[in-house]
């Protein structure tokens, strides 16, 4: 039913006088056909009907089509807010999941901000939020539209970037390990949290739940290594430590 509403629904200021003029036809076209099952012929002709019922309609099937159109943008808004998260505007965790089940080739980077427990003790749950959406906003910056930005939960995101080689993964872990940098409003305290990054990559051959362990094991060692950096996974026999460059904004 909803895809039926959904291609029915005027998107032009054209469509609603089509709309109109559609309905009026169809109960013309029923209102002969009854009066010929029942009376054995029209009364009036096919223009007549079709005036009276344009006329009597109108207001009706435009009203009809506002309260539908009304109705399929709270539906959008609706779907839209169980996929995103509410702080940062990102994917949540459950719609970040589901996208990622459809990728093939790729690196999935998860990050954690480092030390962020500080941040909210020292300057308050707001500010907290302020550099979460700032974070969020730098990961849109770094990569492309199409690629897959998520808030997992907390401080941790995820990123999936499809078709990208290991030198531009390891570039973009770089800019991801340097965090963010936020300015408290009132005292003008720069605030920098960098944070850690796990890599993985992936050809197809593990699942999202897996790709996620991995990925968040490489993640832990960066931590356990002194954060602030990105760490290569897949076998824990031969986890890449990797200590990324600087690398300016």
């Amino acid at each position: 039913m909803d895809q039926i509403l959904t291609k029915l629904m005027p998107r032009a200021w054209w469509h609603w006088p089509i709309s109109v003029i559609l309905w009026s036809v169809i109960d013309s076209l029923v209102v002969i056909a009854i009066e010929f099952l029942i009376l054995g012929g029209g009364s009036n002709k096919f223009t007549e009907h079709f005036w009276i019922s344009m006329t009597t309609s109108t207001p009706l099937v435009t009203i009809a089509l506002v309260l539908i159109a009304r109705g399929e943008r709270l539906r959008r808004d609706a779907m839209r807010l169980a996929r995103t998260d509410s702080l940062t505007g990102l994917l949540n965790r459950g719609a970040f999941m589901a996208r990622l089940e459809k990728q093939t080739n790729g690196v999935l980077f998860m990050l954690d901000l480092d030390h962020f427990k500080d941040v909210n003790d020292g300057f308050g749950h707001p500010v907290g939020d302020e550099v979460l959406r700032g974070m969020a906003d730098r990961m849109r910056h770094l990569v492309r539209a199409t690629d897959i930005v998520g808030r997992l939960g907390g401080e941790e995101f995820a990123i999936f970037v499809a078709d990208i080689d290991t030198d531009s993964a390891e570039q973009l872990g770089a800019r991801l390990s340097e965090g963010v940098r936020h300015e408290e409003a009132y005292s003008g305290t720069a605030i920098n949290v960098t944070s850690s990054v796990g890599l993985l990559q992936a050809n197809g051959g593990l699942d999202t739940k897996r790709m996620l362990s991995e990925a968040d094991k490489a993640l832990y060692v960066a931590k356990a290594s002194g954060r602030a950096r990105a760490v290569w996974g897949g076998d824990d026999s031969s986890v890449e430590l990797w200590l990324p460059p600087q690398v300016s904004a």
